[in-house]
């Protein structure tokens, strides 16, 4: 079975990323109901925790096809509510065909 997983590092200092699966991928309103549920974490900044942050992306490892649509919803909203946000997605490229209802 084909496991398609989405991992949010936020800004490297948890001790576990949030990964969201399954049936949540292709539903607009999960994603969007993640990521309300994590506006409530603070973020630190880039400053702050740059070594942190960097040591989780070196330990990304590929592991199946990227579901790049769900990630952009999801960062999307997180960073649109915000001031001074970035998005950075990491990826290897291998894409996957999803759908997802924008409204």
């Amino acid at each position: 079975m084909l496991l398609i997983e989405i991992y949010i590092l936020g800004d490297g200092t948890k001790d576990e990323p949030l990964v969201i699966r399954g049936d949540k991928l292709n539903s607009a309103d999960d994603l969007l109901h993640e990521a309300e549920r994590e506006l409530n974490n603070e973020l630190k900044s880039v400053a702050q925790t740059k070594t942190k942050l960097t040591e989780r992306v070196y330990d990304l490892e590929e592991g199946g096809q990227t579901a790049l649509g769900p990630a952009v919803v999801f960062a999307l909203n997180i960073a649109s509510k915000r001031q001074g946000s970035r998005i950075v997605i990491c990826t290897d490229g291998k894409r996957i065909d999803m759908q997802i209802l924008f409204y």
